[in-house]
């Protein structure tokens, strides 16, 4: 490394940065108390790390990347980040997201699960119901017609133990292998057409 390339900065100029972001970061603190005392105190860290490195804007890059990641945690155990919605159509921006301009809206307005788990309980996950895994639940993971629902409540249990962001870290990495993502959408794809033959069908009314 050639060290004449580097811009170091003089000891008084970072102790008056650091003593300005200490200020700035008990005002914010005082200013968004429920981001700091719900568990948030890590942001906290990065805002002040951003600021002291004059890069203010890194904190919210990074804030609304946890939060787009957040998005694709369904409360029923999905991972959206391998929904062909998602993917593919690229009509919805995962279950997580109350944009109200993609498919996650009219998702929330037909899904029994997500009216009892989020809008009747409050709940964003079914797995913090002391109910769980109820029977709405366990048919949603054995549909006959969309069988990529089946890892649903192990997801919930996974999630459970090691925490949402953990989980979707390690989802992420599943789904990095293409050759196990391209069957993951094309079964979905199949999903699709048995649903599609199920309401032509004309043995049942």
């Amino acid at each position: 490394m050639e060290h004449s390339k580097i811009a170091l900065v003089p000891k008084k100029e970072c102790e008056n940065r650091l003593k300005r972001s200490l200020e700035e970061l008990k005002s914010f603190s005082e200013k968004n108390t429920k981001l700091v005392a719900g568990g948030r105190f890590d942001m906290g860290r990065r805002f002040l790390l951003a600021k002291f490195l004059g890069k203010p804007q890194a904190l919210w890059s990074v804030e609304n990347l946890r939060l787009a990641e957040r998005r694709l945690a369904a409360p029923c155990g999905l991972y959206c980040g391998a929904c062909i919605d998602y993917l593919v159509y690229k009509s919805c921006h995962g279950c997580g997201c109350e944009c109200g301009k993609c498919d996650a809206l009219e998702h929330h307005r037909q899904c029994d699960i997500y009216k009892c788990c989020v809008e009747r309980e409050g709940f964003k996950t079914c797995s913090e119901c002391e109910d769980f895994p109820c029977s709405l639940l366990i048919q949603f993971c054995y549909n006959p017609i969309w069988l990529h629902h089946l890892p649903v409540i192990e997801n919930l249990r996974r999630r459970k133990t090691v925490g949402t962001e953990k989980w979707l870290k390690e989802q992420e990495e599943i789904w990095r292998n293409e050759w196990y993502l391209r069957r993951w959408l094309w079964f979905q794809k199949e999903c699709e057409k048995r649903l599609k033959q199920s309401k032509e069908s004309k043995d049942f009314p």
